[in-house]
């Protein structure tokens, strides 16, 4: 028999005594309740989400496809010099082109504003030194690259130092199995401005100063005929001249601004981050992303506030799952839901993360796992595996009715938190 059948079961207990017992309990209770419902004291915050019991396999990022060889359309026109394609790409009814072994320049970009589809004969047998302009308020949709490498080191060669660009009528951009090579003085492979219908697959991306791909129309609440497809990215080396001076709002390996999926990014050395959602990125899945620093993205423990993130949820990214993946070592921040003032003006007081889920991953970070600022909404983190934090696996400053829970908290630094109210230590 336990104690509290002993003490309040037994039929010889006097009144007095059953009271006094349970205003004892009350008071535990009470005690208990208040205790959970506040838990300010570091160390009640340290067992606040204890790991589940069994081992927890780490999160495996699944590797990025390389560019991959396809079969050229019959009855496309075949060029094989900088003239012919220019001339080609006049015609205003859509047609597959095709572009022999060899290196095709021009002063700016090639203009492919009629949903021309371009072929290198042989995977990537065909360079470019200049980039290739879709945009178009009036023209075709459906414009496609595939197989060929982009090797670009002028800026007036391309749209405003982006190869690829999309905007207005080009619905439908395809990027596929292309090579990129930005000598950090362009500003990104592919911006696409238009995002609705846009897939990129298989490219592999270096050298660029502010994205290695963004889809985002910039449209707050926007939503897209077709979603985007991401799959396979293999980029590495976003950064300014001077690393993390973009104001969080470049050097990023991946952006994404609408709903789309993403599935199987390598991301590396990328200043500020490697992954970020925004702008109207809902109802998205992005999985298999392996993400990392290089020598100037992380931290030391204990080290200032400034390291760079692997997945940065912006404004404003809602009922989107983050699965399998690998974020670390050489980081600062794993994941960070960028906070927001709820009576402020900025956003209308609206969080930047509800109703997200993040889950089945390992994240390897100097400073902090997750971090939810201030008013992120609902969301989840759960069956991560968290490493070498030095502040906190999670920190939920001023959420509202986030949850954790089924996490591996057993790879923390000594001193650091499970959960805890604050990003500092």
């Amino acid at each position: 028999m336990g104690w509290w059948n002993m003490r309040l079961g037994a039929s010889k207990v006097d009144a007095k005594a059953r009271a006094r017992a349970l205003a004892m309990l009350m008071a535990l209770g009470l005690a208990l309740a208040f205790t959970l419902a506040v838990v300010t004291d570091r160390e009640l915050w340290r067992v606040a989400d204890q790991p589940s019991p069994g081992p927890i396999a780490p999160g495996v990022a699944q590797p990025p496809l390389p560019p991959a060889a396809y079969t050229v359309p019959a009855g496309a026109l075949q060029v094989a010099t900088s003239a012919q394609l220019v001339s080609a790409l006049a015609g205003t009814t859509p047609r597959d082109i095709v572009l022999a072994d060899g290196v095709y320049d021009n002063p700016v970009s090639f203009a492919n504003p009629n949903g021309h589809r371009l072929y290198a004969a042989r995977l990537l047998g065909a360079t470019l030194t200049a980039g290739i302009n879709v945009a178009s308020s009036s023209g075709q949709p459906g414009a496609l690259v595939r197989g060929i490498a982009f090797d670009v080191a002028d800026p007036a060669k391309t749209s405003s130092g982006r190869v690829i660009f999309s905007w207005g009528a080009s619905k439908n951009t395809q990027v596929l199995d292309s090579t990129f090579s930005g000598h950090a003085v362009l500003t990104a492979a592919v911006w696409a401005y238009q995002p609705d219908g846009l897939v990129v697959q298989r490219v592999q991306i270096r050298d660029f100063t502010d994205w290695g791909v963004v889809a985002d129309n910039n449209v707050a609440g926007s939503t897209l005929a077709v979603p985007i497809l991401i799959e396979d990215i293999d980029v590495a080396n976003i950064s300014r001249a001077v690393p993390r001076t973009g104001g969080g709002m470049a050097e990023a390996c991946v952006g994404i601004g609408n709903t789309a999926t993403v599935r199987r990014v390598k991301a590396r050395n990328c200043a500020w981050m490697g992954v970020t959602t925004m702008n109207a990125t809902g109802n998205s899945l992005l999985e298999d992303l392996d993400i990392d620093g290089g020598p100037a993205a992380g931290m030391p423990a204990g080290a200032g506030s400034q390291g760079s993130v692997g997945l940065y949820v912006e404004h404003l990214t809602w009922d989107t799952t983050f699965q399998r993946m690998r974020i670390g070592p050489s980081l600062s921040y794993g994941v960070v839901c960028e906070g927001t003032d709820p009576n402020g003006a900025a956003w209308n007081g609206v969080s930047a993360s509800i109703d997200n889920v993040i889950q089945d991953s390992t994240i390897e970070s100097g400073q902090v796992g997750v971090l939810m600022g201030w008013a992120t909404t609902r969301t989840t983190t759960r069956r991560v595996v968290f490493r070498s934090q030095y502040v906190a696996a999670i920190t939920d400053y001023l959420g509202v009715n986030n949850s954790y829970y089924g996490n591996d908290y057993s790879g923390i630094l000594p001193g650091a938190l499970a959960v805890s109210p604050v990003w500092w230590r």
